[in-house]
């Protein structure tokens, strides 16, 4: 028994031998599955030929087919209600085809009774609700989170590779707010929490900057600036437009090879996702914030989100047209405590020693984001064998983030009377205020087609984006003299400092003692442009193997234009007492760790102030810094990507392999400043490189329902933006000369992946699976410290740099210069394995308990980087990671609550000063969700965020004692109303 499946929007043949005869009556009973896969089965059962497209059927859903049938029957039985139907070639072969609008079988479609008569069995009546309706199994109408489950587990089944995926329900709704939240509970997968909220993904351990991020197949881009700029925010993509995501954990030759981690690829709506002419969904939901803004702070409204899609297609089912959009808003306060530099501190009599950080800071954080998401689809099919799309997609965020920090600076005159309690003097005390209102917009357009050609399939696709995002800042930062104390500290059990002024201390929250030190008014524009275009061309030689060949070109200009002049205090002294309408109140900011001292500022008031040009004499630009102000993080870059590949599948037996090779050739332009005679030089450098990278996939199909994948791929993950823009500068400190650059040189890091996976699928509801991985990555990208020596060496490493804008006069009589860059230079190894289960409950639970499932995954990472010989940790690597959701759906109910955790990881590494060392605290939230659907398509549901209110951490120098961080966003509840039709 052997079978050929082919996916890939291609043509698919399946041709079985089983002991059965065509014209024979079979008693069949086939589970809820894709219709792909019962097709399979019946092809199987029949001994017959089922020939059909896969984008017809790959992601439709079917029902129970239960009964005795013939061929046919069976066909018919599968079919109904799906606008396919099927006739015979000479050949003998089923062919499985779109219904024409015009033709006299679309004139009513039949129900499933209609189908077959009764045969004389109390079982034979047919069962088959097909598109994206909701299955039945038994009396459970399976939709909701249900129904996304499964369109996830036949998601990874049919792949041909490891993947992991999150789809949309019957309502098109994914089941969190945004994306980067709902893939944080798939195996491998976590997200970087970034003010409550997920924004950056990570695939086994690995770097963000170093995956992939493609909207329907196709680059996207970034808009960010943080991070080296490679990292998309996946925050900024509203679940409403959104009817998939999947993640590929191992890359074939007809996918970029950016992706030493994996490949994400979010799959927006479209208009043949549905079998009806016309439908939509609208969603709304409001929501309650825990912690609530002070009075006459900044912001403070409640959360709500609405969503809404359309979808229509022309009678003669040729054209097709979606619209869907989505906007949210929500504003949040984020309380937390951070305490910097901690050491370890004598007491002056000497007899008693403990640990303290210097520098104690409560924050006050009022965020606000709001999220607007459009994507439109056009399509046409003029036959079965051509299609032609247009895709666009829009995203525009907006948030301010008005932090309000109160510093205590607790210096070195303290004593020890136990290791956790004491006294300091002379504290001085820092008032910060900073208003940040970053906006960022991603714009995607994208036409293509497709054409079967006999034997060949012919796809192109032609892209453009435009991303960008502004970044106003402004940073108020007033001070006090060391003035304030006594004080008596106590130490608490999670490294949380509580201080208490003595009696004859001060009044640390009087605005007397506070006086301008500086302003900073930041200004920051990065603008991204890029177009691709990518050609496939598949060759089917026969049933079982087929040849693919491609091309694609991407060209990318990023551009930064970055602005911070900082003011400090002029002739007149200004404190927070000059205007009474500086300050609201002074107040205790209160979360689960302590209360803690504020002052709460007027940020209108102080804008206001400044903008007074009477006001002029209490602020003086500091020139001394205008360099490093203007132009030192600006940059430019262009990156031109050229590739082609070719990529063999043959299925030999039950072994179904994939191997090729993609070859991509890199050339890269950039230019910044380097701070030479005073003065600002543009400098411009360049650099290419190639990379080969071979792919070997064998998917070993031992039973129906058990699959093992074995591969060795190679992919790469190039430089961030950051480290290739030479943005330089030239100064002195007590050692000599020093340059510091980027390193236009800089060539990607390669990743020898090896995988290998064990898949077992009890039923259609179930799967248990293992993966182990190995990952050896090569040209690691280090930060290093280069000193030239000799005025001809310095001379001639510059002219290799096309440095050749320092004078020679500068470099005559240099003894040495020290260079600052990044090179290639180490490798790092990871190693991992994954479990996951994933099963409904029914056959271990009582009947009046059916309905239930459970998803649990778990991950175990270890990994390290080699630098000159010397093991060092990988860092942002979590070495655990597991997640956990149970499920519940019966009839109209349905209910989840899943909890996602990773432990605590490096995110700094000092080999010389460990205590210097900084750890991510572990971090582990509970969210849930119950809806309750209506018989008129109306669902009402209710959901949890962020339930035991776990706040992140951060530690210093391995010790969670020593704790730097720890803020609580609080719990979010919505309540919303779904209504499809």
């Amino acid at each position: 028994m052997f079978r050929n499946l082919f996916l890939a929007a291609s043509v698919v043949c399946i041709n079985v031998v089983l002991p059965a005869h065509a014209e024979d009556s079979v008693w069949l009973d086939l589970k809820p599955d894709l219709l792909s896969d019962q097709l399979l089965e019946i092809a199987k059962i029949y001994d017959v030929d089922v020939v059909f497209r896969n984008k017809d059927t790959a992601h439709k859903t079917n029902g129970y087919v239960v009964g005795q049938f013939t061929t046919q029957e069976a066909l018919e039985a599968a079919l109904s209600g799906s606008q396919l139907r099927f006739h015979q070639d000479k050949l003998g072969s089923y062919i499985i085809e779109a219904i024409s609008i015009d033709s006299k079988e679309n004139s009513a479609p039949r129900l499933p009774s209609e189908i077959l008569a009764n045969k004389g069995n109390d079982q034979s009546s047919a069962i088959a609700l097909t598109g994206l309706d909701p299955l039945v199994l038994d009396t459970v109408l399976l939709k909701g989170s249900m129904l996304s489950n499964i369109r996830s587990l036949k998601n990874k089944r049919l792949s041909d590779t490891i993947t992991e995926s999150v789809f949309s329900d019957e309502l098109g709704q994914i089941p969190s707010n945004n994306i980067g939240e709902s893939i944080n509970r798939l195996p491998g997968v976590s997200m970087l929490v970034e003010k409550g909220e997920g924004r950056y993904f990570q695939i086994r351990g690995i770097n963000p900057t170093l995956n992939n991020i493609t909207l329907n197949g196709t680059n996207i881009g970034s808009p960010e600036t943080e991070s080296g700029g490679r990292q998309a925010p996946l925050d900024m993509i509203a679940s409403g437009v959104v009817d998939g995501v999947v993640i590929r954990k191992v890359r074939t030759p007809d996918m970029d090879g950016q992706g030493i981690g994996g490949t994400l690829d979010v799959e927006t709506k479209s208009p043949f996702d549905r079998s009806s002419h016309f439908d939509g969904q609208v969603s709304a939901k409001y929501g309650f914030e825990e912690i609530s803004a002070l009075e006459n702070s900044y912001g403070g409204s409640d959360p709500f989100a609405l969503e809404t899609t359309l979808s229509a297609k022309s009678r003669d089912q040729k054209w097709g047209m979606l619209l869907s959009g989505a906007m949210s808003e929500r504003e949040y306060v984020a309380s937390g405590i951070y305490q910097d530099d901690w050491s370890q501190i004598t007491s002056e009599t000497g007899d008693q020693t403990g640990a303290i950080p210097n520098l104690i800071k409560n924050n006050y954080y009022v965020i606000g984001r709001k999220r607007r998401n459009l994507n439109s689809v056009l399509e046409y099919r003029p036959n079965d064998t051509n299609r032609f799309y247009a895709t666009t997609f829009w995203a525009r965020w907006e948030e301010f983030q008005h932090r309000n920090r109160y510093e205590e600076v607790l210096g070195q005159e303290l004593s020890f009377t136990t290791p956790t309690t004491g006294e300091v003097e002379n504290v001085a005390a820092n008032l910060n205020l900073r208003l940040e209102e970053p906006k960022k917009t991603i714009f995607s357009i994208a036409g293509g087609g497709e054409h079967h050609l006999d034997n060949l399939v012919l796809s192109y696709k032609l892209n453009s984006n435009q991303n960008q995002i502004s970044e106003p800042n402004v940073f108020w930062k007033f001070a006090t003299d060391p003035i304030l104390g006594p004080e008596s500290f106590i130490i608490d059990a999670k490294g949380i400092v509580h201080l208490t002024p003595q009696e004859e201390a001060l009044d640390r929250q009087s605005p007397t003692y506070f006086k301008l030190e500086t302003l900073d008014r930041l200004e920051s524009e990065m603008k991204e442009t890029s177009s691709s275009f990518r050609g496939d061309l598949e060759w089917f030689s026969s049933a079982n193997t087929s040849l693919k060949t491609g091309i694609k070109y991407r060209s990318t200009h990023r551009e930064r234009d970055f602005s911070e002049p900082v003011y400090l205090s002029g002739i007149s002294q200004l404190n927070l007492a000059t205007s009474s309408n500086f300050t609201h109140s002074a107040f205790e900011n209160c979360n689960k760790s302590l209360c803690a001292p504020n002052i709460l500022l007027d940020i209108n008031a102080l804008e206001a102030f400044y903008a007074d040009t009477s006001n002029s004499l209490y602020f003086q630009l500091d020139e001394e810094g205008e360099f490093q102000a203007e132009f030192s993080s600006d940059y430019m870059v262009e990156e031109d990507v050229f590739a082609l590949y070719l990529m063999g599948k043959k299925a030999i037996s039950f072994v179904d392999i994939i191997a090729g090779l993609r070859i991509e050739s890199t050339q890269v332009e950039t230019s910044g400043y380097l701070l030479s005679d005073g003065a600002a030089k543009l400098i411009k450098q360049n650099d290419n490189y190639t990379n080969w990278l071979p792919s070997l996939i064998a998917t070993w199909n031992l039973h129906h329902n058990l699959l093992v994948r074995t591969s060795v791929s190679r992919a790469i993950g190039r430089p961030d933006y950051t480290d290739i823009a030479p943005r330089s500068y030239l100064y002195e400190n007590e050692a000599g000369e020093v340059l510091q650059i980027g390193n236009p040189d800089l060539s990607a890091r390669v990743s020898w992946n090896y995988d290998a996976s064990f898949e077992w699928y009890p039923n259609d509801l179930s799967l248990l699976y293992v993966n182990v991985f190995h990952k050896d990555i090569s040209d690691d990208i280090v930060e290093v410290s280069q000193t030239i020596a000799g005025e001809d060496n310095i001379r001639s490493e510059l002219n290799v740099r096309g440095l050749d804008i320092i004078s020679d006069a500068q470099i005559s009589g240099l003894d040495n210069l020290q260079i600052q860059s990044f090179i290639n230079a180490g490798s790092s190894r990871l190693t991992g394995i994954e479990l996951g289960l994933n099963t409904r409950l029914d056959s271990v639970l009582p009947s009046l308990f059916r309905g239930f499932s459970i998803a649990a995954n778990a991950t175990i990472l270890d990994g390290e980087t080699i630098i000159d010989g010397q093991s060092f940790p990988l860092l942002n690597q979590a070495d655990h990671t597991y997640a956990l959701s149970f499920l519940y759906q019966n009839k109209k109910t349905d209910a989840s609550i899943s909890y996602a955790y990773n432990d605590s990881y490096l995110t700094r590494f000092d080999h010389d000063n460990p205590n210097d060392n900084l750890s991510q605290g572990e971090f582990g939230r509970w969210d849930a969700k119950l809806s309750y659907t209506f018989n008129d398509g109306v669902k009402l549901f209710l959901e949890g965020v962020n339930l035991n209110n776990e706040p992140t951490t951060e530690f210093q120098g391995s010790r969670e004692s020593w704790n730097t961080e720890h803020e609580y966003v609080g719990r979010t509840v919505y309540l919303g109303l779904s209504y499809g039709f």
